[in-house]
């Protein structure tokens, strides 16, 4: 529990610097950042979504029912 607690906090971190990252290719207007720039990191988190989704299908089962 606690590998899996410390490692949600990186990945936290990570995303919050990605995500800054990606907005600092936008130039703010009024101090504001334009929809594309949310858009391109809610891109960025879904696709991370998406990966973690998909190797979800690769980790093996610790436990099956029927032993």
């Amino acid at each position: 529990v606690a590998l899996i607690n410390f490692m949600a906090f990186v990945f936290i971190a990570l995303f919050q610097n990605i995500s800054g990252r990606i907005l600092q290719n936008y130039t703010p207007v009024q101090g504001v950042f334009p929809p594309e720039a949310y858009g391109a990191i809610f891109i960025f988190i879904g696709l991370a979504a998406l990966v973690g989704v998909i190797s979800s299908f690769f980790v093996p089962e610790t436990r099956p029912e029927n032993q």
